[in-house]
């Protein structure tokens, strides 16, 4: 194994909150960093690495690890966490924005693999590159679909839909935050510059859970949205975030 180090801001076991797998018992790794800017964040605190990275313990007890973590003392943070519970049998890469640490992840996915984990990447969806550099050791990818009207700074559906080219190799599936300023001739236009990338690819829409200025659409949009992204995607499910449904991490 490697020196490879990255910066992590949590390790914890918790029900996966979103998506197609939401209800899923999993261990999540948090990596620190991010690149984008949304209007809905709910990590903003992941976006700079702190010193330490907190690992929580079943029975509510805690330990902390020197950033950047090393490979091994990841693994072994996260083979604890699953080896104390058999129901944890997958592990979440998520963020921040994972694929800014590729290259550490492209190592630890294997080693996690190798303990019999699957492999749940959770990213926004804007970097094909880095896609490409981990897709082979990844089992699923829920990929994010960045509307213009969610972002600070819009991300360029072209390379969404890069990204998409890559994601599909995997059990993949979209997810779309939409807000209450997502318009359905907005929406469409996205999914028109996607196009064929998302053909197959099942998409969940996530209304926003209501954070300061942010707001869900109403119910009546909520569902034209439905309509109109049934039109371009693989299936469609409405599913809110559970997790803060649950009060959990």
């Amino acid at each position: 194994m490697s020196g490879a180090r990255a910066p992590l801001v949590e390790v914890f076991a918790s029900c996966q909150g979103e998506g197609m797998q939401v209800g899923a018992p999993q261990v999540f790794v948090r990596f620190a960093g991010c690149d984008l800017q949304c209007g809905y964040c709910d990590t903003a605190y992941a976006r700079a690495a702190p010193e330490q990275c907190a690992v929580f313990l079943p029975g509510g007890d805690e330990k902390r690890l020197p950033n950047p973590v090393s490979l091994q003392t990841a693994v072994n943070a996260i083979c604890e966490l699953a080896d104390a519970d058999p129901m944890l049998k997958s592990v979440a890469l998520t963020g921040g924005e994972p694929l800014l640490h590729a290259d550490y992840i492209a190592e630890l996915a294997p080693e996690i693999a190798r303990r019999g984990l699957r492999i749940y990447l959770e990213t926004a969806g804007h970097l094909p590159a880095q896609l490409e550099m981990v897709i082979s050791a990844v089992d699923t990818v829920s990929g994010d679909i960045k509307l213009h009207e969610t972002m600070e700074t819009p991300v360029a559906y072209e390379l969404m839909a890069e990204f998409w080219r890559v994601a599909v190799r995997t059990d993949a599936f979209a997810k779309v935050v939409v807000t209450d300023r997502v318009s359905l001739d907005g929406f469409r236009r996205a999914c028109a510059a996607l196009g064929a990338s998302i053909r197959m690819v099942p998409v969940v829409l996530q209304p926003v859970t209501p954070t300061g200025q942010v707001r869900p659409p109403a119910p009546e949009m909520l569902w034209l949205l439905a309509r109109e992204a049934d039109r371009w995607f693989g299936g469609v499910r409405v599913v809110p975030q559970c997790h803060r449904l649950m009060g959990v991490r």
